[in-house]
């Protein structure tokens, strides 16, 4: 990828960056400080660089619902390389603690980035996550199929896009994509997909019943907002800006929100568009329940080659029948 922006003028305001705690191993010391968010406002000193946190910490931290500290923006280099030492040279970590630490790091960076008034911060923070999931997961044994039981499956928008970000990186592999460089570009692309959500009032996006038909016209424009907010970007390629932007487009033109189909579409949304309904049918909703992987599966291969790519349906059915 080419080299990163300078920070966007949020961070600099708030001078942090969010560290969920199930990246942090309890009994070391980390190398960069810790700090707690205060209300309304402002950020209070944790704990030194220099003194470890131990479970005990832990514990009383999760007992009082704090789930996230930071670190400065000054510290974040610090904070990547703690995590690569993790979860690339962490050879006694399996690859289920791995996945673990990956998740709370997706955590960490989408539920704060995903409110940001301007991309920049989601950008590069998912630049470096992707570089860490590949690194990590690729030529490992853990399969979709185990992946998919160590995903929490809510309706909560960072989580959906750690989701879908693990099943792209996953189905491109199994399509025979072996290149670190175009699996690390697919990721960033899945992690961004959901970008142009920033742009929906929160009540639209947190409503625990059915969308009516006018609520849906509005959440159908996400796609055109997230493409219109990268669209300029020269550390995105074309197929990065197509999975934002072609999602939910489908192979008969009857998506949305240029209604393209057949080869109009980007391969690479073409794989995002598979996961992006997989894990939404797999996640509970407010509204209705999780329905199971058979009935997902059948979900796909009634609709391949008329709404989803039967080379990536194929794959999936392959993937989730693997024991």
């Amino acid at each position: 990828m080419p080299s990163q922006p300078t920070a966007d003028p949020d961070e600099d305001v708030h001078g942090f960056v969010p560290v969920a705690l199930d990246t942090l191993l309890p009994g070391a010391a980390y190398g960069f400080d810790l700090y707690m968010k205060q209300r309304p406002g402002g950020m209070l000193l944790y704990r030194r660089r220099e003194y470890p946190v131990d479970q005990t910490d832990f514990d009383r931290l999760l007992s009082q619902g704090v789930r996230t500290l930071h670190v400065s923006f000054d510290d974040r280099d610090m904070y990547a390389r703690y995590l690569n030492l993790l979860l690339v040279d962490g050879e006694d970590l399996t690859a289920t603690q791995k996945y673990t630490l990956l998740k709370g790091a997706a955590r960490s960076v989408l539920s704060d980035s995903l409110c940001s008034r301007s991309p920049d911060t989601l950008v590069r923070s998912v630049s470096d996550l992707s570089k860490q999931m590949v690194e990590s997961l690729c030529g490992n044994e853990l399969l979709l199929r185990d992946i998919f039981f160590l995903m929490t499956h809510d309706y909560y928008s960072y989580t959906h896009v750690t989701n879908v970000s693990m099943y792209c990186l996953t189905l491109a592999q199994q399509m025979g994509i072996c290149n670190k460089q175009e699996l690390t570009e697919i990721v960033v692309g899945a992690l961004l997909h959901d970008i142009g959500k920033r742009h929906l009032p929160p009540q639209l996006l947190n409503k625990t019943g059915k969308l009516t038909e006018p609520e849906m016209a509005q959440m159908r424009q996400h796609p055109q907002a997230g493409f219109e907010d990268l669209c300029t970007r020269p550390d995105l390629n074309w197929g990065q800006l197509m999975m934002v932007y072609q999602h939910h487009e489908r192979l008969n033109g009857k998506g949305y929100p240029a209604e393209v189909g057949g080869d109009e579409i980007h391969p690479w949304a073409k794989i995002c568009a598979v996961a992006d309904v997989f894990d939404a049918i797999t996640s509970c909703r407010p509204y209705r329940s999780a329905i199971r992987i058979d009935s997902a599966i059948d979900f796909f291969e009634r609709r391949m080659g008329v709404s989803f790519d039967e080379e990536i349906v194929g794959c999936l059915s392959s993937l989730m029948q693997t024991t």
